[in-house]
This record gives C-alpha cells, structure tokens and sequence, in this order.
C-alpha cells in the first residue's frame, strides 16, 4: 500500500476544547438533583443538610493505545474504585463511542486518593480532594484520642494466674510422660479391687469385751465343758477360761449377764486401790459403822454395836475374806456411792457389770458376766488399773478368802489361787486367778444359774475347775535348743577314720628308717665346702 494512502493517516482524538464548560450545561440543575439524590441514597450526607452546587467532574481523555498496558496494571490495583463523582452522569457506550472514536478504559486516579481512609469526611471534602487529586487526610478533621485506661491489679492477677496454671498443667504432663518412659516401674498400677471371697469383718463381743488380743479358742478344753452342760439341763452355766501367756480360752455363753451375788465385790476391791494409789484413801485411817449400813447374812461386823470404829485396811479385808455386807456397804459409801461405782465400771470397759444396790443383793439386782469378772482380774495381773504394790496387796487378800468350796477344789496340791465367790439362793459362782505347779497362770470364772439353794451346782464349778486345772497344768512343750555341731568338709578330711592304725603305730613304723638315713650323715668340718652354696 503506498505511503499516503488515506486510511493509513491517524484519525484526531477530540480535545478539552470541545468539552462543554462547568455549569454550561442546560442540564445542570437536572444532573444536580440527580447527584443529590443518589447522595441520599448512598448515605453520603443527611437529609437535612442543604443542597451544595457542586462543579461538574470534566471528562478525562481517554489514554492512548500505546499506554494501554500500563493502565491495565493500575486498574487492577484500583479495582473497586470506578473514580467517578457521585454527581457526575455516567455515559454511555454510544457517546463514548462518538467522542473518542471507540471504547476506551478510564484513567483511575492515583491509588493514594482512593486506598486512604475517608471515615469522618463531608461529602463536599472528599469530592474537592479528588479534583486536587489531594488526600483525603488532609482536610480530615484531627479526631481525638481518647484516653487510654491501664488494666486493673485484679485483671492482671486473674490473667497471670490463669496462664500459671495453664503452664504448670503442661509442664507436669510433660515431665509425668518422660518420668514414665524413663523409669517404667514408677507407673501406677490398676487399683485391685477386692476380691468377692473376702469376709467383711463382723463385730465380735468377746472380742469387745475383753482388753487383751484373744488367741485361739481351746477346743479339747471346751468340748468337756460342752459336755458337763448337757450332762445338767437344769443348770445355766457361763464359763470363761483364759491362758495369760498364750492367751488361748475357753467362751461358754461368757458374754451373758447373771446375777453378780457377792462376786460384785472384787470390782470394789479394785477401784479402792485405785482411790489409795490417788492418795484419796489411806489404809489407818478410821471408817465409822453407821446404823444404815449394819447389814445380815454375811459376815460377823453386824454384830458389833452402831458407832463402832474400824480402819479402812481391816474393813476392806472383812469384805473379801469373810464376804462380809456390812463392811461391804461401808467401802461403797467411803469410794462415794453406787453411781461413782457405775462410772468406773464404765471406765474401764466393762459391758455388763451394774451395781443397783446395796449388799445384801438377795433379789440378784446387781448383774455382771464371767467375760467381764475375767477381763478385771486380767487387768489387775497386767498392773493396769493399779499400781503393782497395790496389785500384790490385793491378790494377798483375795487368797485369803474363808469360803474354799467351789475352784478350790478343782486344783491340785501346790496350786495358788487368788478369788471371790459369790452364793444367793439363785446363783453361785466364783472367779479367780490361779497359779499351777508348772508355772502357768491362768483365770477361771465359772457362775451357775440354779433353783433355790440347790447343791448340785457347787458340784458342777468343782468339776470344771478340775478339767481346767488338769489342762492347764501340763508343762509347755519347749523347743529343743540344743546345738549339734555341724561337721564341716575340711574337718572331715582330716577325720581319721575308725578303723586306721592310730598315729602312734605310725610313727614307731617310720622311725626306723629315719634313723639309719640321719647316721649316714657325715657333720661338716671347718675346711668342708660341701653344701655350702658357692663352694666346689
């Protein structure tokens, strides 16, 4: 094609000059109310505000082709930002098409314009600075700051303690987890439960009677007593045997409540030598027989006239030696009556002993058991309720007792017994504390429910105290402590054999021979080098 061919000449872009003046248009005021409204829509300025006459924006040139590329790059970073006044109409593609000569992208306007915040602006502001292409913050209003507040001590402690714990949380996971992997054996094991064939532990009132561990229950001993029970149906027995150093017994309806007849007067034994251990009783001193006292069927102080005057030593030991009442009810009043009794009864664990009255107690009000007699006289021989000098004067008295009718009997010559009987028409019993000819100690209390004054019953104590005794009084089988020497290897290999030649025969053998090599044996002279190390 030749060079000046027409259709190869540029065309002429339109320039500013054909573009009509600001507020030449005779639309003016139509676009003007246009702007206003969308404005309103748009939420640009309140209702209330009064309308502005604000300058047409001028319609940019179009860029040339050649710069087409870099304006693709600019608007894509103003994406969103048609750069078009708010109050400006847009055009269409026709009259775009007629001024420019085809479509054409608009030129955007510096990022700076539109990236920069405009909160806190008029409308009237942000439109002048996008015709000054001028930032938005630089007729922003300076806003101020509001005051900045430092947390509380409380929230901060609340804070600090909450990432504490969190913290501590972790790092104990943490160091448990490696402990474990580390040393396997510190692993908790799985709780083992127990199994279904264990016994749940059942009360006991023996147990809970008695102040001692109780050992084994001696069954040869108590299959006899069995049997001397069922040989008198017409009998009540309670027995209670007790070995003090194996503590092995005898229960035979031990733990049930009879009537204490005078065996009540071994527990008032014990607690005034308790009161003459706490110095508020003394042996010498002077106990007055008041009229209210003077009592019957037992002992001889009933005799002697009202006001008549004993010591406490000889009123105590009337009581237990001869079962004297009289003297009896002198000692409760002096240790302060039957309550303060009852309280010390208590005190030291007995379950069934109750005194309600005073002696003579025919009616059988005073009750106590054999388990109960047994555990106060096991008491006294551990040095537990009194003092041992008091111990020792007590058991002297008790051996002493007049009345040898009921376990007495039962023992054999050289036997000690140290007890307190007990008879009223109903019952008889006796309890005491028995010493054998082997060395063994042991307590026996026997008591049996009967009719009234009936013999036979002191017949059946005599015959259990004789099956005790007899048991109790076998020697204690002793271990075998003799000590055989062992014979060790290297003494057996020295060990001559019995039937060798003795050492003697041996050496007269040998002799000999030994004297015929010592006299070929020339001594040495004083030039002999012989022998010598170092000569020829």
């Amino acid at each position: 094609m030749p060079p000046d061919d027409p259709s190869r000449k540029k065309r002429k872009r339109p320039r500013d000059r054909n573009l009509p003046q600001l507020n030449s248009s005779p639309h003016s005021s139509q676009s003007q109310n246009q702007s206003q409204n969308q404005s309103y829509r748009e939420g640009a300025f309140s209702p209330h505000t009064p309308p502005t006459n604000f300058p047409e924006f001028p319609q940019r040139l179009r860029p040339l082709r050649s710069n087409r590329s870099r304006l693709r790059s600019s608007r894509n970073r103003t994406i969103g930002d048609r750069n078009t006044s708010p109050t400006q109409p847009s055009l269409g593609n026709a009259s775009r098409e007629a001024e420019g000569g085809g479509f054409r992208k608009r030129q955007s306007l510096p990022p700076s314009s539109s990236s920069l915040p405009s909160e806190g602006l008029s409308a009237r502001a942000r439109w002048e600075a996008r015709i000054n292409h001028a930032s938005p913050l630089a007729v922003a209003p300076k806003l101020q700051a509001s005051p900045v507040t430092s947390p509380s001590f409380s929230y901060l402690f609340l804070l600090y303690g909450v990432r504490c714990l969190i913290f501590g949380i972790g790092a104990s996971a943490i160091a448990g987890t490696l402990i474990a992997t580390i040393d396997p054996s510190r692993q908790l094991e799985p709780a083992q439960t127990p199994l279904a064939t264990e016994k749940e532990e059942v009360f006991d009132p023996l147990a809970a009677a008695m102040s001692v561990k109780l050992g084994a229950e001696i069954a040869p001993l108590k299959a006899k007593i069995e049997a001397i029970a069922r040989q008198n149906p017409r009998y009540n027995l309670g027995v209670f045997l007790l070995d003090l150093d194996a503590k092995d017994y005898v229960n035979w309806q031990g733990t049930q409540q009879f009537s204490a007849a005078s065996t009540i007067k071994a527990p008032i034994l014990i607690a005034f030598f308790q009161d003459i251990d706490a110095r508020k009783v003394r042996l010498n001193e002077t106990l007055i027989m008041d009229e209210g006292s003077i009592v019957g069927e037992a002992g001889r102080m009933q005799f002697q006239p009202p006001g008549s005057k004993f010591s406490a030593k000889e009123t105590v030991e009337k009581m237990i030696v001869t079962s004297d009442n009289t003297a009896t009810n002198m000692i409760i009043k002096r240790l302060g009556g039957i309550e303060a009794l009852n309280q010390r009864f208590v005190e030291w664990g007995l379950t069934s002993t109750i005194a309600n009255d005073l002696l003579p107690d025919v009616g059988g009000t005073n009750l106590t058991s054999p388990v109960d007699l047994a555990n106060v006289l096991v008491m006294v021989n551990q040095g537990k309720l009194v003092s041992l000098r008091s111990r020792d004067r007590l058991l002297n008295i008790m051996s002493q007792v007049e009345n040898r009718q009921l376990l007495p009997q039962g023992l054999e010559p050289g036997a000690k017994i140290a007890h307190k009987t007990g008879n009223i028409g109903s019952l008889i019993a006796d309890a005491g504390l028995i010493d054998t000819q082997t060395g063994r100690r042991y307590v026996a209390v026997v008591m049996v429910e009967r009719e009234y004054n009936d013999r036979g019953a002191r017949a059946i104590i005599q015959q259990i105290s004789r099956e005790a005794y007899q048991y109790f009084n076998e020697p204690t089988p002793m271990p075998n402590t003799t000590i055989v020497p062992r014979e060790d290897s290297e003494t057996a290999a020295f060990k001559i054999p019995p039937n060798s030649p003795s050492l003697k025969s041996k050496i007269s053998a040998i002799l000999p021979s030994l004297q015929s090599e010592t006299s070929a044996i020339r001594p040495l002279t004083k030039g002999d080098k012989r022998g010598i190390p170092g000569g020829n």
